[in-house]
């Protein structure tokens, strides 16, 4: 069989040497914050956003597999949306993370851990139990989301804003199900 450029192994292009992982994270501080102290300081902001986010999303979807009653139907729905928007919330804020130079932990050990939304009962739901339930997690990431808010406003611009997308989201769907509980 004759050789061309694509089976040719001598000519293949050489490999790039990669560069060690602490010289990545201080060329990534560098470029986009001022100090190593700003960083940790933005980065356990966005990380506490992003375990109330991905257990949040999380509930919703084990609510949504559970919820029964009469409005099993449009619950299942609603719950569906606010898992898919929570999931691409998480993903923004730990990508955000990750540019400032800062390394983001989704892990489920994490999210036990340190998420301090309520625990979804486990087995059937009745719907008015689910409807309290995620319209109990979210005030409490709402709330945590606003606080954080504030306290970015002076350190990140960027950050800041992000977040105030993410508390006007988190807001309507709070709405939503505390529109549910009256």
């Amino acid at each position: 069989m004759p050789r061309n450029d694509y089976t040719d192994r001598s000519r293949a292009m050489p490999r790039r040497q990669s560069r060690d992982t602490t010289e990545v994270d201080r060329s990534l501080m560098t470029r986009f914050s001022s100090s190593h102290v700003a960083t940790n300081r933005i980065g356990e902001v966005l990380q506490n956003t992003l375990v109330e986010l991905l257990d949040l999303a999380l509930q919703a979807k084990h609510a949504r597999w559970t919820v029964t009653g009469p409005a099993l139907l449009p619950l299942h729905t609603q719950l569906d949306a606010l898992s898919v928007q929570m999931q691409a919330a998480a993903d923004e804020v730990a990508e955000r993370a990750v540019t400032i130079g800062y390394a983001p932990d989704g892990r489920c050990s994490t999210v036990a851990t340190d998420s301090p939304l309520p625990e979804l009962p486990s087995g059937l739901l009745a719907d008015h139990v689910v409807v309290d339930a995620i319209g109990r997690a979210l005030s409490v990431v709402t709330e945590g989301v606003h606080g954080r808010v504030e306290r970015l406003d002076q350190l990140d611009q960027v950050s800041h804003d992000m977040l105030i997308g993410v508390l006007r989201g988190l807001d309507k769907q709070r709405w939503m199900f505390e529109a549910q509980r009256a």
